[in-house]
């Protein structure tokens, strides 16, 4: 199948460079193949580095669940979907305004992720293998849902090497950056479930990765598109009219139909090995709007491939390179307007599919002429070239004229230079033999000032690491690199003096510097208006950009231990947080304390701040980031430490036992006077205060406070005489109503309670 052998081509092509391309059995794999599949996915736009040099991907470093989901949405091209996500948060651990909420809002909607349980998602918990294979086997449609089980995360490994996305099912650990690279790379060559294409035609059919991408990528693992399909294109290069049931295909807002009229269009066929190319009049190509049955065939500046294959009476049939199952017909439907469309349709159903290709024996006409620049400046005696540009480029006649509106002010000849010959204005004009077609230029003539020079020494320091061959000095304005100004190599930290002509009317300039190695960098623009001659220029290149200082560049500090010290306080700080938002959720009296909210909100906003520089991993940071950072989290610990106190307090509050007042009815029928009445919680002793004297066949009331741990007390009665204990009194939460206790005397004076 075709598809599969276009990203075979990539495998193939790394294969033979760097040895066995997908994930090895081994723990770190081939660091130099992932760095070469990890460029090949940045070129695709289906992965990013820590900046846009397109080299420091970090391949090495510990990835988060986060950072997986954010490498899967990515690879299935839906980043600009997932960005602009603005449902429901399901995870109670993803605050709002976490750089990474949205994604995994989106993630979650789309069936990427099912969290960790408990509605949480993981938040900045180190991801493992099989939870990145997981993900990208559920952007390729296969499902570890109850009721549609393909697989199960214990099994993903297993899973992804029957599908070719993996070579080994060891979990390999830690799991890095560069493993999600491989998965990745497996991933994009292996089919949608169900489907006889792999992700990677898919994402170009509709457009997230586009020609000009994939080519670059294949430039990038050292491959070429040997793909060759079953039916190769039959057709020389040239130019031809196109016709099809004796009508000529032509464009028609962007849309291909089939016109009778003529003049007959021209299109443009170029053979490229098992496909070829068909460009319309106006350069750009035919292409589909969609890959569908019956989608209709369109022009695009995007190149798009299509197989040629010549049948009998010399007619061709054009199917899409990338399934060449579908062929371009003709429909024999009207439009509105009485024309026949060309549509693509399924070759189950083919119509009216022989197209035939005609020499064209018509040129091309002009359509219009422009030119590079549309007003300029030029002094007395000065020259200026003006560039014009025919379209279409293919046009048969590319004849022009120049003409000036005003000869006395300037001149222009045949080629387009124009000279000054006085102040003033002048229109110059392009016209074209075929058609006519015009542009013009207002030119404006200024007196020649005479130019004063001063020279200038400056000491040039070569502050990289390599040795200087050469150093030229150019104007900014003319680009007129002159004379080699070395005296020889200029060795690293040495210095070689220039003479520079700074002019009165021209201060800027640029230096072009090669280096030992065949490198060179142009630091452009330089003002010596205000340079002290006899000065210093240090000329260095900090992270890709040249620069020259008249300070001297301080020695390169190798903050890499430091760097992954701050993630890592990053990450403890990230889980100390998402601690509190658990006890924030889980204690009412938090939820209603406005400074413990005002603080959590202060920590949140600090936490995002901090993750859009930190989140993506353990890159390498400056020496004023990991200031700044390890400023801000020294606050952040501080404050956290606050509110872990504050935690501890309202967990205490919460666990102080609550109280009830049960009343306690007597009634005395011992045929005695009852002096006192004492109660105390169980084994306390504490009688408290007493009732009172109740007098015989009387009744009193005493209210009791009970908690939770004064559910048992004991009574105490006397006479003034003789006490009597009783013990054992049991309130619970249905004796709030009150509770009668009725004392009574026998025959032989002892006395009894109930209740």
């Amino acid at each position: 199948m075709k598809t599969i052998k276009r990203i075979a081509s990539i495998l193939l092509a790394v294969t033979l460079v760097f040895g066995m391309l997908t994930v090895p059995a081994s723990a770190a794999g081939s660091t130099s193949a992932r760095e070469t599949k990890a460029q090949a996915l940045s070129a695709l736009g289906l992965f990013k580095g820590y900046d846009d040099t397109g080299t420091n991907f970090g391949l090495n470093n510990r990835a988060t669940r986060e950072h997986a989901l954010l490498f899967l949405i990515r690879m299935l091209g839906e980043e600009s979907a997932a960005a602009a996500w603005t449902g429901s948060q399901p995870y109670t651990d993803v605050p709002s305004g976490n750089y990474y909420y949205s994604y995994i809002g989106y993630a979650k909607e789309k069936g990427y992720t099912v969290g960790i349980g408990n509605n949480k998602f993981g938040l900045g918990r180190y991801a493992n293998m099989k939870e990145m294979t997981t993900f990208a086997l559920r952007g390729l449609g296969y499902s570890d849902a109850s009721g549609i089980k393909d697989f199960t995360v214990s099994n993903s490994l297993t899973f992804a090497v029957s599908k070719g996305i993996l070579d080994s099912d060891t979990a390999i650990s830690p799991f890095t950056r560069g493993e999600a690279v491989d998965i990745i790379f497996g991933s994009i060559g292996a089919n949608i479930k169900n489907q006889d294409y792999d992700l990677l035609s898919k994402l170009m059919n509709k457009g997230s990765v586009t020609q000009t991408q994939y080519d670059k990528a294949m430039a990038i693992v050292g491959g070429t598109a040997t793909t060759t399909p079953t039916t190769t294109a039959a057709l020389a290069d040239g130019t031809y009219t196109m016709g099809c049931m004796a009508n000529a295909i032509r464009v028609t807002s962007g849309k291909l139909e089939l016109r009778n009229t003529t003049p007959k269009q021209v299109f443009t066929v170029t053979n490229k090995t098992g496909y070829a190319y068909i460009q319309a009049e106006d350069g750009k190509y035919l292409s589909l709007s969609s890959v569908k049955n019956g989608a209709q065939l369109v022009t695009s500046s995007s190149a798009y491939k299509w197989v040629l294959a010549k049948q009998s009476g010399g007619a061709y049939t054009i199917r899409p390179y990338a399934n060449t199952s579908y062929v371009v017909n003709a429909c024999e439907e009207k439009s509105a307007n009485g024309t026949t469309v060309i549509i693509w349709a399924h070759s189950n159903a083919p119509k009216n599919t022989l197209i035939t290709f005609t020499a064209a024996t018509a040129g091309k006409s002009v359509t219009s002429v422009k030119l590079d620049q549309t007003t300029a400046t030029v002094q007395v005696g000065k020259t200026l070239q003006l560039t014009g540009t025919i379209t279409p480029s293919t046009a048969t006649n590319q004849s022009v004229t120049w003409s000036s509106g005003n000869s006395a002010v300037a001149t222009v000849n045949s080629s387009g230079v124009v000279t000054g010959v006085k102040a003033g204005t002048a229109t110059i004009t392009v016209k074209t033999a075929d058609g006519g077609k015009t542009a013009t230029c207002k030119v404006t003539v200024t007196t020649a000032a005479a130019d004063q020079y001063t020279d200038k020494k400056v000491n040039l320091y070569n502050s990289t690491k390599q040795d200087v061959t050469d150093i030229r000095i150019s104007s900014t304005q003319n680009k007129d690199w002159g004379n080699n100004l070395t005296s020889g190599t200029v060795k690293p930290d040495a210095s070689v003096t220039i003479l520079v002509p700074v002019s009165s009317t021209d201060y800027t300039y640029d230096i072009l510097i090669t280096y030992k190695d065949g490198s060179s960098a142009t630091f452009s623009g330089y003002n010596f208006k205000s340079f002290t001659s006899g000065g210093s220029l240090y000329a260095y290149i900090d992270n890709g950009t040249p620069i020259l200082s008249t300070t001297k560049p301080s020695a390169a500090v190798d903050t890499t231990a430091a760097s992954k010290a701050l993630t890592d306080r990053y990450n403890k700080a990230l889980i100390r947080y998402n601690a509190l938002v658990d006890e924030l959720n889980k204690i009412a009296a938090l939820k209603n304390d406005s400074s413990f909210v005002s603080n959590m909100n202060s920590i949140t906003a600090s936490l995002d701040s901090m993750s859009k520089v930190l989140g993506e991993g353990t890159g390498v940071y400056t020496e004023a980031q990991i200031k700044e950072y390890n400023s801000a989290l020294d606050a952040l610990d501080s404050l956290m430490n606050d509110l872990d106190k504050a935690v501890a307090a309202a967990k205490a509050e919460a666990s102080k036992p609550t109280s009830i007042t049960v009343p306690v009815t007597f009634a005395n029928n011992t045929g005695v006077n009852i002096t006192a009445i004492y109660f105390s919680p169980s084994n306390s002793n504490d009688w408290g205060s007493s009732l009172g004297t109740l007098g015989k066949d009387q009744s009193g009331r005493l209210n009791l406070n009970i908690t939770s741990d004064t559910l048992q007390w004991d009574l105490k009665v006397s006479d003034g005489t003789t006490e009597v204990t009783f013990q054992g009194l049991n309130f619970s939460e249905n004796s709030t109503s009150g509770i009668t206790i009725t004392l009574t005397m026998d025959a032989s004076g002892q006395v009894s309670a109930a209740w």
